[in-house]
């Protein structure tokens, strides 16, 4: 069975720790861009190509296995989550990864991709912004409603908008989760007493249960800095509450 732009993405990864290069860019444009973490800008095909062989080894380097385990496709874009499991000093990390492919007549003209360096590093790297704010940018209303409270200073009325199960999970990897009423305010009250975090919203991509949102943002909790890019990938329940909140980003406000 042929596979998809779905398919090829979901394995971007894969394909590139295998070295099956010719795979990966039978779905690019002519002239691909890949903006990466850490590494940068590439743009077109000799450039993504040192990309691809720089991710190699770093793949290779920490050992890692990629799982794709979420997916929201529209006719714009393709988002992919992953869980890495990389090695770091002998020990076992997990590393969240989010991408964005970004369609052009049936090719991926863009690969924006997101994660945080703590896991790699003890220690956050930053993410100079890739994207310009799109102040009237569609979202979902819970999302909104999400968008809006994090604002805010109120923990309660951000912990009001998840199901009694819901849980947001930062960059730095699953042991930074906070799980239910009790997980959830806590993390909030810490996050957001202060002055909150105020988004400025580039694009959102929505399949009607799981929305993606990448931003830009200076501040958090009270504290400013120059500008970083993120992403988030937010899950709605049956009853329009939040599941989750999945963070991807790598400030550091202290710095």
């Amino acid at each position: 069975m042929e596979s998809t732009l779905e398919d090829q993405l979901k394995n971007f990864f894969q394909l590139i720790k295998e070295g099956r290069t010719e795979e990966i860019y039978s779905i690019l444009s002519e002239n691909p861009v890949i903006d990466s973490p850490v590494a940068g800008r590439f743009e077109g095909n000799d450039s993504v190509n040192e990309y691809l062989l720089q991710k190699k080894k770093w793949l290779d380097d920490y050992n890692a296995t990629v799982d794709p385990f979420s997916t929201i496709v529209t006719n714009e874009a393709i988002v992919v989550e992953y869980n890495f499991f990389i090695s770091v000093e002998g020990k076992t990390k997990d590393l969240p990864v989010a991408i964005v492919g970004m369609i052009e007549r049936d090719s991926v003209k863009e690969i924006r991709i997101y994660y945080s360096t703590w896991p790699l590093y003890g220690k956050h790297s930053g993410r100079r912004p890739i994207l310009e704010e799109n102040p009237g940018l569609f979202m979902p209303d819970i999302v909104r409603d999400y968008m809006n409270a994090i604002s805010g200073t109120d923990a309660e009325a951000v912990v009001k908008l998840f199901t009694e199960s819901g849980y947001i999970r930062e960059p730095s990897g699953s042991e930074f989760t906070h799980i239910g009423e009790k997980g959830l305010r806590g993390f909030y009250s810490s996050a957001i007493s202060g002055g909150g975090i105020p988004l400025k919203h580039c694009t959102c991509f929505t399949d009607g249960t799981r929305t993606a949102v990448e931003y830009n943002f200076s501040e958090w909790n009270g504290v400013k800095f120059p500008p970083e890019a993120g992403i988030a990938v937010y899950v709605t329940g049956n009853e329009g509450r939040l599941l989750a909140a999945r963070i991807y980003d790598d400030a550091d406000p202290s710095r």
